[in-house]
């Protein structure tokens, strides 16, 4: 998780799963991820570094 900067998703969390030999379906991973409170963090919101001035 550190390359994704700690953002957990169903997809991810499933890919990690099944390189541990876990086979599991995403709607499971995001039944359990639910039940354990975690939740997706989104991308910070992209701003426009342009001066306002235009």
């Amino acid at each position: 998780m550190q390359r994704h900067r700690h953002r957990l998703g169903t997809r991810r969390v499933r890919e990690q799963l099944a390189r541990l030999g876990e086979q599991v379906s995403p709607k499971r991973v995001h039944r359990l991820m639910q039940a354990a409170g975690l939740r997706c963090r989104p991308p910070r919101r992209w701003l426009c570094q342009r001066p306002t001035g235009r």
